[in-house]
């Protein structure tokens, strides 16, 4: 293949300050409903936690094994639903923890290039 039977190369638009300053705006909104989503799911995440607790709690009381950890088993066999929903409440927390710090660090890279481009014009 000659160089002139190949395709070109993709080619992105050119930066503009006005693209990225409207992309900025963009992931700032994006960035505060999200931070919106984690104090939610945070409550939430708390909540479930609590009713997990709360349920091992008395699953643990009215166990009638001998050894701590045939209790605590037992307790969690009892839980599981609960416990369950916990982890997942926690993942979730997690996902949307770091979703934030993905959108914060895109924020960080235009606001690099936006200076960049500035300085160009």
């Amino acid at each position: 293949m000659n160089v002139s039977e190949r395709r070109p190369i993709y080619a992105p638009e050119p930066l503009t300050q006005v693209r990225i300053e409207s992309e900025i705006a963009r992931l700032c909104a994006l960035l505060e409903a999200t931070t919106d989503d984690l104090a939610k799911e945070c409550e939430r995440s708390a909540e479930r936690e609590v009713a997990w607790k709360v349920a091992e709690a008395g699953a643990l009381l009215r166990s009638e094994h001998k050894s701590a950890e045939l209790r605590k088993a037992h307790a969690l066999s009892l839980c599981r639903n609960e416990y369950g929903a916990h982890l997942r409440g926690c993942a979730m927390r997690d996902a949307l923890t770091e979703k934030c710090r993905t959108i914060r660090s895109q924020l960080d890279s235009l606001r690099s290039l936006n200076a960049n481009v500035r300085v160009q014009v």
